[in-house]
């Protein structure tokens, strides 16, 4: 067989490659896959002009976190850190509360016998005992080692 049998043979077969493609591609196939590459491209083009550099340095911080430990460490310590978040909204929601009960109240008579009279309600004194309680646990949580801090149980 000689060169121009090759090429000719050659030129046969792409032709019937390419009249293939076109019987089994409908224009509507055609125009979706254009649409698609088209898209594709875009988002390569993106990609590269506007934050490929961040991506790389963001997944390479996270291989750092995975590979000290620190990312299991907080993903393991993210149930506790929610909930805790929870009950400091609770404590927030509180106080917020006490501020709009008492922004409209009237200004306290002041004296001896005014605080005399507050201090013999039995309210004020569980809120005191409870205040107190919750100072002695803040000042034991920064006087102890971290970690270390566990609550006294006192009432």
């Amino acid at each position: 067989m000689d060169t121009q049998q090759t090429t000719s043979l050659a030129d046969g077969e792409t032709r019937h490659l390419v009249d293939a493609a076109r019987d089994a591609l409908s224009d509507e196939m055609v125009g979706r896959l254009s649409e698609t590459v088209a898209s594709g491209i875009s988002l390569l083009d993106r990609f590269t002009r506007g934050g490929a550099d961040r991506v790389v340095e963001l997944v390479q911080q996270l291989d750092r976190l995975e590979q000290s430990g620190t990312l299991q460490k907080l993903v393991d310590s993210l149930p506790a850190l929610v909930e805790g978040v929870g009950r400091l909204q609770v404590l927030l929601d509180a106080i917020d509360a006490a501020a709009r009960r008492t922004s409209d109240l009237p200004a306290s008579a002041g004296g001896v016998r005014a605080a005399l009279a507050l201090v013999r309600d039995p309210e004020f004194q569980d809120t005191m005992r409870f205040l107190l309680a919750v100072g002695e646990e803040l000042h034991r949580a920064r006087s102890a080692p971290s970690g270390s801090s566990a609550p006294s149980g006192r009432s």
